[in-house]
């Protein structure tokens, strides 16, 4: 049966904490226009009956329908807003609609198709759950690799008659991110057209990103992206304080945003030679698109001389210290934004742990409810973002 992948590295483990904060400002964004505040609250929710485990994977602002997968037995569920069960298929077992024993991210295709992303393959499947086509990977992804901060690794874009996939490919076995080569020439974001069975690199790394500028290691550099409208996408990194807005069609940047200087990454680096780790304090860990404005999530994490520390200890991963470090160190703020700029930095007081959001084109953010004790279902809340007068 299919399981999800878990790996215990520091930004995995902090993932699944969403402690937000914000504070009041009255600073101007990028075009004068003076900043509010704002708050997260419940619009609605979705309530599915299920003993097993399940995640949301998905979610199709077109007919109001969530993906999510059931973590226990590998079934991909398409639910309604009633929370009954339209589509179930089982993608990892052998069979026609064999994706492999695995997947790295699912989306919906169009109006109501879904693609699914594999080892070695992106798969498109019919409403109905059907493996109708399948375009290998162009380059040699890391297979089971785990990401920080569980960036969308599938997304999928129309613009006029043409629909597109843009995927997160990260770095092929074989290449090193310590060198200023490979932040200079690297692809790691892809367009598949299933259309002409065809891919093609876009998204490279910006010539004025700190990645290409900097001159030492900062980390891999892997982007977060978020599908805005059209063509076009939101793109942020960790350790960039610009977040860049790009067109998947002309491969080219259409708007870069810088955020405040309060919200800048801080990352003190090392050299590019250097067997340490860079010590990350601050930095950009996603981005969610509302359509016509996003989220971007700040995070804080455990500074890397404690952590280093702390997996000295035996079986750290569930250690009263780890809790402890957590608590101190992991807390997340969230900015929204429009095209034009900063808009105000947003309180996040719903108490919501899981690390899994999906945003959507009619401006809400999706978001599973997390539960101390065991439950015969799992509530998805539908979330908008409000001016706190």
């Amino acid at each position: 049966m299919h399981k999800p992948i878990y790996q215990f590295s520091i930004l995995v483990l902090i993932v699944a904490l969403f402690y937000g904060c914000s504070s009041s400002t009255e600073e101007a964004n990028n075009n004068g226009e003076a900043i509010s505040n704002y708050k997260a609250e419940i619009a609605d929710s979705v309530v599915v009956q299920r003993l097993s485990v399940v995640s949301m994977q998905a979610y199709n602002a077109n007919n109001e329908t969530l993906l999510l997968m059931d973590e226990q037995q590998g079934d991909m569920l398409v639910v309604d807003r009633e929370g009954e069960v339209k589509v179930s298929f089982n993608p990892f077992v052998e069979g026609p609609n064999y994706i492999g024993n695995g997947s790295s991210g699912w989306s919906f295709y169009g109006q109501d198709e879904i693609v699914g992303y594999g080892w070695t393959h992106t798969y498109r499947y019919s409403p109905a759950g059907k493996r109708v086509q399948r375009i290998a990977h162009p380059v040699e992804t890391g297979g089971q690799l785990t990401l920080n901060y569980n960036p969308r690794r599938i997304l999928t874009y129309s613009s006029g008659d043409k629909l597109g996939v843009v995927s997160l490919m990260p770095i092929a076995f074989g290449q090193v991110s310590r060198n200023q080569e490979y932040h200079d020439s690297a692809q790691i974001v892809f367009k598949l057209d299933f259309g002409s069975q065809s891919t093609q690199p876009i998204f490279g790394k910006p010539e004025e990103s700190i990645y290409r500028t900097g001159g030492e290691y900062l980390g891999n550099g892997f982007p977060t992206i978020d599908h805005l409208d059209g063509s076009e996408f939101v793109i942020g990194y960790e350790a960039d304080k610009n977040i860049y807005i790009m067109d998947a069609e002309r491969d080219s940047i259409m708007a870069t945003l810088t955020l405040p200087e309060a919200y800048w990454p801080i990352i003190e680096p090392v050299p590019f030679d250097a067997k340490e780790a860079p010590n990350k304090l601050k930095v950009i860990s996603n981005v969610y698109s509302l359509g016509d404005r996003f989220i971007v999530k700040y995070q804080g994490l455990i500074p890397e001389p404690e952590f280093k520390a702390l997996r000295k200890l035996p079986r750290w991963y569930e250690s009263p210290e780890l809790k402890q470090l957590e608590k101190k160190y992991i807390k997340s703020e969230f900015l929204l934004f429009d095209r034009e700029g900063f808009k105000g930095p947003i309180s996040w007081d719903l108490g919501t742990t899981d690390y899994r959001y999906f945003g959507d084109k009619n401006g809400y953010i999706w978001v599973r409810r997390e539960y101390q004790d065991e439950r015969d279902y799992y509530t998805f809340l539908k979330i908008r973002i409000v001016e706190d007068n």
